[in-house]
């Protein structure tokens, strides 16, 4: 049987991209954030009752983004959290067929930022103990470099993929 969001993990990712939406058309570009849900063995330091969902900006530079990703597992662990989506603006490649064939004969990938066929997206990472679901659009750009997402959501898929920022609520 295929995997799927529960209910509460669907609504909040709905409701995470709607805001999505409205911030990229607002300000041009979303920061990276990460939302999480804890479950009732946590209380939160402002927040009404145990179980809260738990809005994080995140500031990433360049050469930080490994200790970002360590300290949101931590977090994550420490607050006995149930689930996290992840926001984050990335690069993706999208290889000509020849350059995939290469690619896959070498072994070597380019990295997307230096991929000269690389496409804008956001990336949707919805993560519960032992799974993941992930998603993107891309990020299209008028004449006058005005961006926006597709109104709609993407459907979040299965997937087990390996990452810096995933496994956040894995031991």
């Amino acid at each position: 049987m295929k995997a799927t969001l529960n209910e509460k993990e669907a609504e909040l990712y709905r409701d995470i991209y709607e805001a999505t939406t409205k911030t990229i058309n607002r300000f041009g570009s979303t920061p990276p954030m990460a939302s999480i849900t804890v479950g009732n063995n946590c209380q939160l330091p402002g927040s009404p009752k145990p179980g809260s969902i738990v809005g994080v900006e995140l500031e990433i530079p360049e050469n930080g983004k490994d200790a970002v990703a360590a300290f949101l597992k931590h977090f994550c662990k420490k607050a006995d959290a149930q689930c996290a989506l992840l926001v984050l603006e990335s690069w993706m490649s999208c290889p000509t067929p020849e350059q995939a064939a290469e690619y896959k004969r070498t072994g070597e990938f380019p990295r997307p930022s230096q991929d000269p066929n690389r496409k804008e997206i956001v990336m949707f990472s919805l993560q519960r103990k032992g799974q993941a679901f992930c998603g993107f659009v891309p990020i299209q750009r008028t004449s006058l470099g005005i961006a926006s997402i597709p109104e709609v959501a993407p459907e979040l898929d299965f997937d087990n993929s390996e990452g810096r920022f995933s496994g956040l609520l894995d031991d």
